[in-house]
């Protein structure tokens, strides 16, 4: 995941002055029967809150989802969701605000295989598609869920009518929320047109975007919630793709944590600038991967409330020069100490920079730091293995704290006398890839390559590592099922270039790469804009990587399997 704050053309969207607040409940009740005269079997309450967690929907979506599963498609007509039809029976009744929906179909498998299955989907723990099925069963259940969703939101908007009082007073006002409704709807496609990556070629066609973007267009919007269900019904219909999503304001603000500097800063290279933003530098500036830009920021953050802007470069920190320093050491600096581990007087409540704006002017700003409750992604240990001391480094996702808490670690398990140490990124569901790439620097050196990218929006160079390495100790790591994202990215790595054994199942299998857009009326897109393979160059989307173990080996053993690896070339 990567937070991408910026904002595609910068230009300013007036709010709605009055938006619509009614609620809709939806009903959904899904029977499948052994057979004509059987039983039904009811989807349990407790299955539809964990599908409702992990799709992270509506309830009545959730169950329609479950019921897919279960009973088999459809509810809506199939030119609407593009799936197969089946001798569904379908009623609807609406009874002025609600809507009703049963769906029933016979099943061909037993009480208990059902049962079996409704357990199987209810056990699993993962986020993001989820479960034992196949990958491609998973995204697809995803994508016509979303697609369900959103025409359930369309059709019960055309049943229910307004609320007295949700609608604008005035002419002005209607053509105030109409025209930033259109906004949004340009300023989405075009997010989507510049940096959208069909990863699995799920068929994404860029005709049709435009298309769906006129459709959009051709609407009129009474308030921000049509606006925001119009944009919902474009990724569902338009991108073929689970990861892809609308995001409303309040999420949005929970996810800036994945936000390094904590002042609302998405730094990078030169080359990342012109990549990311489709604009030049002048000629004076750094070229390549090189020097530390602006390349967007987020929309009244502290940084954004000082005057700083796209395509600054930034020249120092507190006093300090940036000369020959990466946007991810810029960014550490920025945030200052962890207000959790560091004295009152070791904090300092803002931070002074010195940038030099495009017009070539230098200026002095001083942006205020807010106080961020982040927790910390890792814990450690002193143990035993094999009658040596071992650290145990136990990484729970890669936010904003993740390298620099996990790099502590490592330092006072070393002064507590670790001779090896276990790096444990079981459940890890990723996280932030730059904070994956600086956690796989702290173990390796010299000019290893990290990962490669395919990507239209992230530049083609290779990230390498940069020597030295914090400890040589020997590693082991520790994955399964639901190690993903930025994850395996790091275990990929680390096991590639000979440094580490992986130990455990085979990991989850997501080599795609995300990036969060924030809009400009405060609400977001994620997007998939990029796919790795590791420095072996082996694609692991939807396969995983396979360890080398399948249980903990003695040191002998694993020692014995890293002289045998070959590194790849640098």
């Amino acid at each position: 995941m990567q937070l991408q704050v910026l904002h595609p053309r910068k230009l300013p969207l007036s709010r709605p002055h009055a938006t619509s607040t009614r609620h809709v409940p939806r009903v959904l009740r899904c029977q499948a029967t052994q057979d004509k005269g059987g039983h039904p079997s009811p989807l349990q309450s407790t299955g539809l809150a964990l599908w409702q967690h992990r799709l992270g929907i509506a309830k009545g979506a959730a169950a329609l989802a479950a019921s897919l599963l279960l009973c088999g498609p459809t509810l809506l007509p199939p030119s609407a969701l593009a799936v197969p039809t089946s001798d569904v029976g379908r009623t609807v009744s609406v009874d002025r605000g609600s809507i009703a929906l049963e769906i029933h179909r016979p099943s061909n498998m037993g009480q208990a295989q059902q049962l079996e299955q409704q357990q199987q989907h209810m056990d699993s723990s993962y986020d993001e598609p989820f479960g034992d099925v196949s990958s491609e069963i998973e995204d697809r259940l995803v994508v016509v869920t979303r697609q369900i969703e959103t025409g359930i939101e369309g059709f019960v908007e055309q049943l229910v009518p307004s609320l007295p009082g949700s609608q604008p007073a005035t002419a002005e006002e209607r053509e105030a929320i109409d025209a930033a409704a259109h906004q949004l709807i340009r300023e989405v496609w075009e997010v989507v047109d510049d940096n959208y990556l069909d990863a699995r070629s799920s068929g994404w066609d860029r005709t049709r975007w435009a298309q769906i973007r006129d459709g959009a267009l051709a609407k009129h919007y009474s308030d921000t919630t049509a606006a925001h269900r119009a944009v919902r019904e474009m990724i569902a219909f338009g991108l073929n793709d689970p990861y892809c999503r609308f995001i409303q304001p309040s999420e949005l603000q929970s996810m800036k944590k994945y936000d390094v500097t904590g002042v609302g800063l998405n730094l990078g290279t030169a080359e990342e600038y012109v990549l990311k933003t489709n604009r030049a530098l002048p000629d004076d500036r750094p070229t390549g991967p090189s020097g530390v830009f602006v390349v967007g920021l987020s929309k009244n953050s502290p940084a954004d409330k000082v005057g700083m802007e796209q395509g600054d470069q930034l020249l120092e920190v507190d006093g300090a020069s940036l000369q020959d320093k990466t946007p991810f050491q810029v960014a550490s600096a920025i945030a200052g100490a962890d207000p959790s581990t560091s004295s009152s007087a070791q904090l300092n409540s803002y931070v002074q920079l010195k940038v030099r704006k495009l017009d070539g002017s230098e200026a002095d700003v001083r942006v205020e730091r807010p106080v961020r409750q982040i927790s910390s992604p890792v814990s450690s240990s002193l143990g035993k293995m094999g009658g040596e001391p071992v650290g145990i480094l136990r990484l729970t996702s890669f936010n904003a704290r993740a390298q620099r808490d996990l790099a502590s670690a490592i330092v006072s398990l070393e002064k507590q006398g670790a001779k090896s140490f276990v790096l444990d990124l079981r459940d890890n569901r990723g996280g932030l890839v730059s904070e994956g790439l600086e956690v796989a620097r702290l173990f390796l050196e010299g000019s290893s390559p990290l990962v490669y990218t395919e990507s239209r929006s992230i530049p083609a160079g290779v990230p390498r590592a940069q020597s030295p390495a914090l400890t040589h100790l020997p590693l082991m790591v520790l994955v399964n099922e639901h190690t993903a994202s930025a994850s395996e990215i790091v275990a990929g790595a680390l096991q590639d270039n000979c440094r580490a054994v992986l130990v455990g199942n085979r990991t989850y299998g997501k080599g795609l790469i995300q990036s969060v857009y924030e809009l400009s009326d405060g609400s977001g897109m994620v997007l998939t804009v990029g796919k790795y393979l590791t420095p072996n160059h082996t694609d692991i989307d939807r396969s995983g990587i396979r360890p080398n173990f399948s249980s903990k080996p003695s040191l002998q053993a694993a020692a014995e399997t890293l002289q045998a690896c070959q590194a790849p070339r640098t």
